[in-house]
């Protein structure tokens, strides 16, 4: 008992000096002390008095409660925190798998004809994607730390996060806060910082991207069935503004890395639990903020059914890090006026940012018809030929997404001795009664059938040919069907 006595009048004297005491109670999770205190200089104070108990590891907490203020101080809790090598791994692990993904963003776009795990390749995947995301990323997560440093709040070096085998091969990067946030300016300074210094350097990554888009334009080939369409935020019209991109260019790998910083800032700005946006909500609003938390949740649940299955994943993640932002240590001192507008600069970069439905990926459309020589665009079932005309002219249109290899084959019913064969199919000489094809997507080859009645022939009859076309390799399974009468 003498001990505890004595520990709480060691205590009681470091807070003395910084709040006058009226009260002092022992509860069994802390000391609370009912002090008075002067809002004018409450900041002040409670860090001055922070720091001296941080060196005694203790851990002050200023709460008001039935309009008192009670200056709870508890044992900072033990903990144990791993060493850089794990921040230096993870790093090692993200880098290659960015790499990777860029390996096969630059070898599907700029660098088609070079192997995939060729130098070129490599080097140009780890210049023009993965250092510039891991640039934007790192920068991002600097931010806070650089900002958790200058609150005097202990902090871990950023954890990255790999994505091996995705197409931007990283989930981001994290901090570890080692010890509670003093108060509201603090948390808010801490969760826009790192927005703001990633934003700083994905615009100018986007801007170089687009201009290397512009100046190397690769455009997107026919077959795109499969592949994926990035949807961009509102901020890339202005860029398009800035630097004019042609219609149908890809995006340059750059431009991507750029895409995945807006992507990444969006996230982490919505305002959910501990997110970015979390941190600025719960410094600006206080308790009330819990409330913009569940809306967040229910939004990404609706997202999540209605446009893109990854926002369900997050909001259960959200979920369990608890939609409750936990309160500043000093969760009453208030924030200045003009630091509050930076609550209006997170709502306008959130907007300018945020995709409802981020990646969508192109379903595959399997399909090809026969159309008219006179016209390549009116698709024909059944059509007539005379027997004096010889020959018989159509196209081969392929109407999907994909490239597709089909295959041709004629079928003469009751016709014993007819001579029907194709002569060239898509240019080249065949003389067989079947040819394949290789199309892209909307891509047309010409046929030419040749029909040579056996002799004896009666005239003023019809005879039926059927032209026929299968696809086959990798889109089997399609059929279309050429009803020919011909007229002796």
């Amino acid at each position: 008992m003498e001990s505890l006595a004595g520990e709480v009048e060691a205590v009681k004297a470091i807070v003395g000096r910084f709040f006058p005491i009226y009260e002092v109670r022992v509860r069994p999770e802390a000391m609370a002390f009912y002090v008075r205190v002067d809002s004018h200089v409450l900041n002040e104070n409670f860090e001055g008095l922070r720091q001296e108990l941080k060196e005694k590891q203790y851990i002050p907490v200023l709460r008001a409660e039935g309009g008192e203020h009670i200056l709870f101080v508890q044992r900072k809790p033990q903990m144990r925190f791993r060493g850089p090598v794990l921040n230096a791994s993870l790093l090692v692990a993200t880098l290659a798998s960015t790499v990777y993904a860029g390996m096969m963003i630059w070898g599907g776009t700029y660098g088609e004809g070079a192997g995939f795990f060729s130098l070129s390749n490599v080097v140009s995947a780890t210049i023009f994607f993965a250092v510039p995301l891991m640039a934007i990323l790192g920068t991002h997560e600097m931010g806070h730390y650089i900002m958790a440093k200058k609150h005097g709040v202990a902090a871990s070096l950023p954890f990255f996060i790999p994505a091996p085998f995705t197409i931007i091969g990283t989930l981001g990067a994290l901090i570890s806060m080692r010890e509670p946030i003093p108060n509201k300016k603090a948390l808010l300074d801490i969760g826009i910082a790192g927005p703001l210094a990633g934003l700083a350097v994905a615009f100018p990554v986007t801007l170089i991207g687009l201009y290397m888009n512009s100046v190397d334009p690769v455009f997107t080939g026919p077959n795109t069935g499969g592949g994926f369409l990035v949807n961009l935020p509102l901020i890339y019209y202005l860029f398009f503004f800035l630097i004019p991109v042609p219609e149908g260019v890809a995006l340059h790998p750059t431009v991507f890395a750029g895409w995945v910083g807006f992507f990444v800032t969006a996230i982490n700005l919505l305002p959910a639990g501990q997110l970015d946006g979390g941190h600025v909500a719960r410094a600006l609003l206080g308790e009330r903020s819990r409330y913009l938390s569940y809306a967040a949740f229910v939004a990404l649940l609706v997202l999540g059914f209605r446009f893109f299955i990854s926002w369900i994943i997050l909001a259960f993640f959200v979920l369990l890090i608890g939609l409750r932002h936990p309160p500043p240590l000093n969760d009453i001192s208030e924030i200045h006026v003009g630091r509050k507008s930076l609550g209006f600069a997170v709502l306008v970069i959130l907007v300018i940012s945020f995709v409802p439905q981020p990646i969508v990926q192109i379903p595959v459309e399997v399909d090809f018809e026969f159309t008219s020589w006179e016209d390549l665009e009116t698709p024909i079932e059944m059509d007539n030929v005379t027997l004096d005309e010889g020959v018989y002219k159509f196209y081969v249109n392929n109407t999907g997404n994909v490239e597709l290899e089909i295959v041709l084959m004629l079928a003469a019913q009751n016709l014993p001795d007819w001579n029907v064969t194709f002569t060239t199919v898509a240019g080249q000489e065949v003389m067989a009664d079947r040819a394949t094809i290789s199309l892209n997507a909307e891509e047309a080859a010409s046929a030419i059938v040749l029909i040579s009645a056996s002799p004896g022939t009666p005239g003023g009859q019809v005879f039926t040919i059927e032209i026929r076309g299968e696809t086959a390799g990798s889109h089997p399974g399609v059929t279309k069907e050429l009803q020919l009468s011909v007229l002796t």
